[in-house]
């Protein structure tokens, strides 16, 4: 008899894989479990972790240096928990909850997800300006579940995303971006390779023809492309204007399109 529930606390991190669920290790794993029947009663709350062992048959073997007596309703596995045990594919969860009169236990499965592998991304040009349209070639990103998209990040800021491994985007001025690109594979495991010294320059001719290009252009992604690199620029001039005058710099912020997440800067 099941007297709670039990499940990840985020849904989107463990996806089913038949019998396991399937996850990146490279993220933290939090579950929960919630009492639906004599819940005044649970004297104890006891979490266990296995690893397997597969010969013909899976067996799961206590692991150690985990403490398993606990009165919590949520456990973790931290990403460093995983990273330290990598040699180890197949883990089971344990919940056991100790009633008065009865014990009621569940577990779950999991199956660590490989990120994709075997890749590289490169950046052409390297230096430009705010004009240039750079492009951005991921080659040769190998994974047993193919792979989904490939995501270009900023500070944290997604500037654009795309499935196919061949993208091309306008970039903010700065005389050294670094970039984030992000492959995951269907099951969202990911890998991030890091693109740096990268140029970016503006004059006043390339700022009103950025201007120009934001009311022609009909692709949202460009648009807010080039609304990032309009806040980035107005940014750094008003730098140049408070060192040099000593004035306060005030609030300027960009209205994201649809789900993509661009920069709030102060200006």
């Amino acid at each position: 008899m099941k007297s709670f529930s039990f499940s990840c606390r985020i849904q989107t991190l463990c996806s089913t894989n038949g019998q396991f669920f399937y996850i990146n290790p490279k993220n933290q794993l939090a579950f929960t479990s919630i009492c639906s029947a004599f819940c005044s009663s649970v004297h104890n709350i006891t979490w266990n972790v296995y690893r397997a062992s597969i010969n013909q048959t899976i067996q799961w073997i206590p692991f150690p240096l985990i403490k398993s007596s606990w009165f919590f309703e949520n456990f973790t596995l931290t990403k460093e928990f995983f990273f330290d045990n990598a040699e180890i594919k197949y883990w089971r969860l344990e919940v056991i909850y100790h009633f008065e009169s009865i014990i009621s236990q569940n577990t779950f499965d999991i199956e660590i997800n490989d990120s994709p592998k075997a890749g590289q991304c490169t950046i052409e040009p390297q230096n430009g300006t705010i004009l240039t349209l750079f492009t951005i070639n991921c080659l040769n990103w190998i994974d047993q579940d193919g792979i989904k998209d490939f995501t270009i990040l900023l500070d944290d800021v997604v500037l654009t995303s795309a499935n196919q491994s061949i993208i091309e985007l306008y970039l903010p001025a700065s005389s050294d971006l670094i970039l984030t690109v992000q492959i995951r594979d269907e099951f969202d495991s990911m890998e991030e390779i890091v693109l740096s010294n990268i140029s970016v320059s503006y004059d006043d001719f390339e700022i009103h023809q950025l201007i120009s290009n934001l009311f022609t252009n009909q692709s949202q992604n460009t648009i807010g492309q080039l609304i990032n690199s309009i806040a980035h620029v107005l940014n750094q001039i008003n730098e140049q204007t408070v060192q040099r005058n000593s004035v306060f710099a005030v609030g300027f912020s960009i209205t994201p399109l649809h789900n993509i997440k661009y920069h709030q800067v102060n200006i």
